[in-house]
């Protein structure tokens, strides 16, 4: 059940009510006579961003406090500030399902990196290290999108 009290999950449904349709960005209406069609309706069969960014939400480890934890921030490309606990031993691709999560860009497949938020930082690379082995614990990341 999501509660509208979470900001990220309110977040979430208000931009679940936009959809692509010729470049033009428009309100679903539900279906209601004169709506423009769904995405099932145009006879996609691919998964929404909306879809993936909630399957990427569901597989993301419980957020838990205390030792073997660490809080990390990420700042998104348009600017907004994210920030949640995770394991340190979880690999840092957890970390790029979060963004995944959190923008229907990611979600639609728009490519980005994740770097520290620090001058001259290098995009992480190795999704399979750690949190802690990747040096990203307790850190401020930068999300921005590859060109």
């Amino acid at each position: 059940e999501i509660s509208f009290d979470d900001p990220r999950a309110a977040r979430l449904a208000a931009s679940s009510m936009r959809k692509r349709h010729g470049g033009v960005s428009v309100l679903e209406s539900g279906g209601q006579e004169g709506s423009f069609p769904s995405m099932t309706e145009m006879g996609e069969d691919e998964e929404s961003p909306e879809e993936k960014a909630q399957k990427a939400m569901e597989s993301l480890p419980p957020e838990e406090s205390g030792s073997g934890t660490c809080r990390i921030g990420v700042r998104l490309p348009d600017g907004m500030r994210i920030q949640r606990r995770f394991p340190t031993n979880m690999p840092v691709s957890v970390l790029k399902t979060w963004c995944i999560s959190e923008n229907l860009d990611a979600a639609a497949g728009k490519p980005f990196v994740l770097m520290r938020a620090e001058p001259g930082s290098l995009p992480l690379d190795d999704w399979s290290r750690s949190i802690d082995e990747s040096g990203v614990a307790n850190c401020m990341l930068q999300m921005r999108w590859h060109e």
